[in-house]
């Protein structure tokens, strides 16, 4: 019987010392496993409780979004019947030793740590991008990290809403331009913001509402204090001279033909002007240059510069520069003076300024003229309209229309008439054959030079270039029409 006891009390001491070493060994097991990352190993590790909350592999997809590493050292476990307490030294900003709870079930020990790896959605504890066009995620359909979801419709600017929807109203695009004034510069009128409502809200030289718009006229009586000179409401409720020729007949002046005409009887582009085309002036001034009946035309000029006495502008014909100045002016003319030559200028007549090669022409269109003030209108060109040299051997040759008569030492066309004349536009090519042979002819880019059969040639007003064998060019006249230019060369055989 005393055998018996002291053999049950040998196994109940031998059984305790299985039961302590079996918690140490855990204890010590999950310490090797948390400084290893053995994420799966720790998950065996945990009570039933917390496994309860989330399965192995969301645990570990958990604990690597976390990315953390621990150092950690066992120290020593305490008993407690079927519970314990192991103890860590966990080492980081703080050294602190720290019991885990430990319990004893279903044949082993777990333990109760890392419980937010079981429970959280977010390895972070915020995803806020202060963005207000994306929704903020983080759960375990993002493996735990933080994702960003563009929110459909949402904007900050215009730029980045569709043509259904343009306008971005509290971060939303929206077909709407705006619900209320504050959504406006103005105000909102049926969902689009308008720039007024009466009068009253407009200033300057739009001081009329209309259509919720401020513009500078409604009606022809709204143009009377504004501008005399322009007393027609336009199209576009902008005061101007006329709309039609009917507008422009006012008053009346004998025409040079001596004809009772409207001095300005043409509406063109809002103006009175004079005349359209050459078939509304007569033969004394037969050119309608900008709007006027002249003796000058209009074709040759490159430039239209408004000047004011002593304040000079510099104007460039081939990258060379010219220097334009009012130096003077009496009641009726202005000194006009270019690079270093001058000349008085009178209304409505043009002169010319040699330099070397390089005539520079000047149309006076408008002066105007007060006692102390002298301002001018030019028209500047380095071209005329109609040569007044040609050359044609004894006699007289007509090509075109063109005639040449004889004045110099050169021969521009023998009996036969051996000239070629033609006009060309900038940048265009034409082949011509002459004399026998072919020529392909390119006007270049500001009409100062032409290509021949591949070679080019600087284009000279009235000074012959020699091309090749008795062949020579010259420029005769240079027009712009409508934007574009053109010239009218000369190419012809000179006999010895």
């Amino acid at each position: 019987m005393r055998l018996a006891f002291i053999i049950l009390l040998l196994l109940i001491i031998t059984g305790c010392g299985r039961f302590e070493k079996s918690a140490i060994t855990t204890a010590q097991g999950y310490a090797v496993a948390l400084q290893k990352g053995n994420f799966s190993q720790i998950y065996d590790y945990s009570v039933s409780e917390l496994q309860s909350k989330r399965t192995k592999e969301e645990f570990v997809k958990f604990a690597n979004a976390v990315q953390a590493e621990f150092s950690i050292l066992y120290e020593k476990t305490i008993f407690d019947e079927k519970e314990a307490y192991v103890f860590y030294q966990f080492f980081g900003n703080d050294s602190v030793p720290t019991p885990l709870h430990m319990v004893y079930e279903n044949g082993s020990w777990k333990l109760e740590c890392l419980s937010d790896f079981f429970i959280k959605e977010c390895a972070v504890e915020s995803c806020d991008d202060n963005d207000i066009c994306t929704v903020d995620m983080c759960d375990s359909g993002t493996e735990y990290v933080c994702a960003h979801k563009p929110i459909d419709n949402c904007c900050y600017t215009e730029e980045e809403c569709p043509d259904n929807k343009p306008y971005c109203h509290k971060n939303r695009c929206i077909a709407e331009e705006c619900f209320d004034d504050d959504d406006c510069d103005g105000y909102c009128i049926n969902h689009t913001c308008e720039e007024c409502k009466t009068h009253a809200d407009c200033k300057g030289k739009t001081p009329f509402c209309y259509e919720y718009s401020c513009v500078g006229c409604i009606k022809d009586v709204d143009c009377i204090n504004i501008d005399e000179d322009k007393p027609i409401c336009g199209k576009d409720h902008v005061c101007v001279m006329c709309q039609k020729d009917r507008d422009c007949y006012d008053t009346y002046v004998e025409r040079h033909d001596g004809d009772k005409a409207w001095d300005t009887p043409i509406c063109k582009d809002n103006e009175c002007v004079q005349c359209e085309f050459n078939s509304d002036c007569n033969a004394d001034f037969p050119y309608c240059t900008f709007g006027k009946c002249s003796k000058v035309y209009e074709g040759k000029y490159e430039y239209v510069q408004s000047f004011i006495h002593n304040e000079p502008k510099t104007i460039e014909f081939d990258g060379v520069p010219y220097r334009f100045e009012i130096l003077d002016f009496t009641e009726d003319k202005i000194k006009l003076k270019i690079g270093s030559l001058t000349q008085w200028l009178d209304e409505d007549t043009e002169i010319g300024y040699s330099f070397g090669e390089r005539m520079i022409l000047v149309y006076a269109d408008y002066l105007d003229i007060d006692d102390d003030f002298a301002k001018a209108r030019l028209y500047i060109g380095d071209v005329v309209g109609k040569t007044d040299i040609s050359y044609c051997g004894d006699g007289e040759c007509t090509k075109n229309e063109r005639s040449y008569s004889a004045e110099d030492d050169y021969s521009l066309c023998t009996a036969d008439c051996k000239v070629l004349y033609d006009t060309l536009e900038e940048w265009e090519t034409k082949t011509y054959t002459f004399l026998g042979k072919k020529y392909e002819v390119t006007l270049n880019f500001g009409v100062h030079n032409v290509t021949i059969n591949d070679n080019d040639y600087e284009l000279k007003y009235k000074e012959p270039v020699h091309v090749e064998d008795d062949i020579y060019l010259f420029k005769d006249k240079t027009e712009r029409v409508n934007d574009i230019l053109t010239v009218t060369f000369v190419l012809f055989n000179k006999d010895d």
